[in-house]
């Protein structure tokens, strides 16, 4: 009896030990794909700002803020947007 106790408590220590690992790796995830963005919204609103008190005409023409912040959120060329 006391060895099927033991089983079983050695059992969900593994099935604890996996939930724990599958946790902590999708909240690092959701950590890093959280700090990419943050940095980058900051980028795109300097970029904003730069254009704005530089070149009125030019940040007329730029496309709406959300799209400079996810649309091919890989690319880091912020000037693409204006030719």
């Amino acid at each position: 009896m006391l060895s099927v106790i033991v089983n079983n408590l050695a059992q969900n220590q593994q099935s604890h030990s996996i939930t724990f690992d599958i946790l902590a790796t999708v909240l690092l995830s959701l950590f890093v794909f959280a700090s990419y963005f943050s940095y980058r919204n900051e980028a795109v609103f300097r970029f904003s700002m730069k254009t704005l008190h530089t070149n009125y005409r030019a940040f007329e023409k730029l496309p709406s803020y959300n799209h400079m912040l996810f649309f091919k959120f890989w690319v880091w060329s912020f000037d693409r947007f204006i030719e």
